[in-house]
């Protein structure tokens, strides 16, 4: 999964230069807002998904199957609901996040907190990926993880970023939800038909 990081530079290129070609630097400063605000909410995925790694391991190297999947379970079952958790509070105080991370004025104010809301649409959807990738990768599946990750920051995102850009500033945070939808509905679609 360290290829995320890889495609990650790629998708920042692409989005801060098509973002200040069609909205200017407004646009790119409310961009950086949502990306971190993205990572607070992925992060928590992330910790799920590394506190899970050495319970399925075990299970793993003991081919304990009912064991792994249990660990899935619990692991998508607790993340989704912190995340939720999380995703909640920053739709409902998306200014308190404005003020956190430094964004003034009230027209960029006001369009990071429409752009957060739309975000946490997507945030479920993203982090359940994050555990599904931990949870491959622990499980000796790193291609299933690689695929997801692939999807995510690669295959799905960039031709949304490119897709979503020229619609306007209200629709192109759409491409967060968009993304983490189509990435993971995708990714159960291959696993169903090849029956990994």
């Amino acid at each position: 999964t360290s290829v995320q990081y890889i495609w990650q530079m790629f998708f920042l290129l692409i989005a801060n230069h098509t973002l200040m070609h069609y909205s200017g630097e407004d646009g790119v400063a409310v961009f950086d807002m949502v990306q971190n605000v993205s990572y607070i909410i992925l992060y928590l995925y992330d910790g799920t998904a590394k506190a899970m790694q050495p319970l399925t391991s075990t299970y793993q190297g003991e081919y304990n199957e009912k064991g792994c999947l249990s660990v899935k379970r619990m692991g998508i079952l607790y993340g989704t609901a912190v995340g939720i958790a999380a995703s909640v509070l920053l739709a409902l105080f998306p200014e308190t996040m404005c003020v956190i991370f430094g964004l003034e004025g009230e027209a960029a104010v006001s369009m990071a907190s429409y752009a957060i809301r739309i975000y946490c649409l997507g945030g479920v959807f993203g982090g359940i990926s994050v555990i599904l990738e931990g949870y491959y990768q622990s499980c000796k599946e790193e291609g299933l993880a690689f695929y997801l990750a692939t999807l995510r920051g690669a295959a799905v995102l960039i031709p949304c970023t490119i897709l979503f850009a020229p619609l306007g500033l209200e629709t192109f945070w759409f491409l967060f939800p968009a993304t983490e939808i189509i990435s993971l509905v995708c990714f159960l679609f291959l696993k169903k038909v090849t029956k990994r």
